[in-house]
């Protein structure tokens, strides 16, 4: 089936041009361009000063600390087939387990737009819960983002913005702060311009006038996006949101404006990235993936095949495919191409995991899914389900020596799991005659139970051990911890 698929395919060619790609990798970036040396240089390094600077607002969280993916193209040819619209220039997105920036050119003129894009990455992997004028006009200031020796400096004026802001007549500041993602406000191109214009000026004069700035920090940490907007002004600046649009528009009249200028601190693979030529597949998977995720299915799924065509003995092209084909939701095909990079020799034990998962969700064998998920804790003993699945399954073939071993080494318990967790070990000892380790896991199965089964099995459990000391004793069928499985995979591991 997967030959028919690939041959299917055949006539596709490369979607991928074939200039010279560099590859630049620095603390929190990887940049592929084909623009040469020195500018990927100066954009990695200008990127790692922007994300310091960023950080002063807002501390991305785990998600974040995967590297961003830029591709830093150098002429319309080269970019015309992954442009996400006709008007951008540069765009941020995101797939499984990374972000990206796409940029038509490493060009100062298309910064401001990735950057505005980035600042919204940055948030979005952050604690801060911001209303959508705060978070848009906030990427509106750090858009303008310009490094000055070892400094960063934001807060230039937007020509374009002022200009909308003293031609046109404004939202009231209760619309404004009102305005949700999905409002025409915020969706429609004309009455966009203003929301966007007003949100940048609102947010300049909050963050760098000198009767505002002082109390940013408070405000930054009270602003809430629901109908308490107006008291978290009142509360912090002591102003209704009438006094708040008076000062606008004087702030506006203005001829002074303040800038903000930052040190940043750089870690020494920031200054000093790994660059080196970038091979012909992995520029084509990073390439391909990108197709993927702005949803160009066709090209994507011809860029895959030509990609398994030219390295037919690469698992890291059947695990992009798998990817891509669980993105698509194609079970089947995730399967193949699981199985594929298995015979391949993949040594990532979370292909084996999902392998596992989706042969178990069709009606696969039990035994068969056990090895793979035997092969998966040997590859990666940190995995958690892993462990997690296969305590339970030697459970169900009397194997309770293993299903204790492997449950034992779950690092990381969720809520849900541990009514199920405990019973499953209080059983595989009770089995094993050991009566007080059994009586001990059962009343751990009882303090986590809230769900009225939970309890009750939780309560025979504990019965149990209350007979004959030492004698192993049978819970009742339906107390039997039984395999579980899931509703959807998760994502395919990306490739190393």
């Amino acid at each position: 089936m997967q030959l028919a698929f690939l041959m299917a395919l055949g006539s596709a060619g490369p979607i991928f041009c074939a200039e010279q790609w560099l590859r630049i990798e620095s603390s929190h970036f990887e940049l592929y361009t084909t623009a040469g040396e020195k500018k990927g240089r100066e954009a990695v390094l200008y990127f790692e000063q922007v994300r310091s600077l960023f950080e002063k607002i807002a501390k991305p969280g785990e998600a974040a600390r995967t590297p961003v993916r830029i591709i830093a193209f150098q002429s319309e040819k080269q970019y015309k087939p992954y442009r996400l619209t006709q008007a951008a220039d540069a765009f941020y997105t995101t797939g499984p387990g990374r972000d990206y920036i796409v940029m038509k050119s490493i060009a100062s003129e298309d910064y401001p737009v990735a950057l505005h894009e980035y600042f919204h990455l940055i948030v979005q992997h952050s604690a801060l819960r911001l209303p959508v004028w705060l978070n848009e006009g906030m990427a509106e200031i750090y858009s303008t983002a310009k490094p000055v020796g070892k400094k960063v400096q934001i807060g230039d004026i937007l020509p374009g913005r002022l200009h909308e802001m003293q031609t046109n007549p404004w939202l009231d500041l209760d619309t404004l702060l009102s305005v949700k993602q999905g409002s025409p406000l915020y969706t429609e191109k004309d009455p966009a311009g203003m929301f966007y214009a007003e949100s940048w000026a609102l947010a300049h004069m909050l963050y760098l006038s000198n009767e505002y700035w002082q109390k940013f920090a408070d405000f930054l940490a009270l602003i809430r996006p629901d109908a308490t907007q107006a008291a978290t002004f009142r509360s912090v600046y002591g102003k209704s949101l009438a006094e708040v649009s008076s000062d606008l528009a004087q702030y506006l009249r203005g001829t002074r404006f303040n800038g903000a200028v930052f040190k940043v601190t750089l870690e020494k693979a920031a200054e000093e990235p790994d660059v080196r030529s970038a091979t012909e597949l992995e520029t084509g998977l990073a390439l391909a993936e990108l197709l993927a995720i702005t949803r160009k299915k066709d090209e994507a799924k011809a860029a895959y095949a030509s990609l398994a065509r030219e390295n037919p003995k690469n698992a890291q092209v059947e695990l992009a495919w798998a990817r891509f084909a669980w993105m698509t939701a194609d079970r089947e095909e995730t399967r193949l191409h699981l199985a594929r990079a298995i015979e391949l020799g993949t040594n990532d034990g979370k292909v084996y995991f999902e392998y596992a998962m989706l042969l178990h969700q069709s009606g696969g064998a039990d035994a068969e899914m056990a090895n793979l998920l035997r092969k998966a804790v040997e590859l990666s003993p940190d995995l958690d389900e892993a462990h997690y699945n296969l305590g339970f399954y030697a459970l169900t073939v009397n194997r309770f020596w293993e299903a204790i071993v492997n449950l034992q080494q779950v690092k990381k318990l969720k809520k849900e799991q541990a009514p199920s967790y405990f019973r499953a070990l209080s059983f595989a000892y009770y089995k094993l005659g050991k009566p007080e380790e059994g009586k001990k896991n059962a009343e751990s199965a009882l303090k986590y139970s809230t769900e009225p089964n939970d309890v009750e099995q939780a309560k025979k459990l504990l019965e149990y051990g209350a007979q004959a000391a030492g004698r192993p004793l049978e819970p009742t069928p339906e107390g039997r911890p039984q395999l579980k499985r899931r509703d959807t995979p998760a994502a395919p591991a990306p490739p190393q």
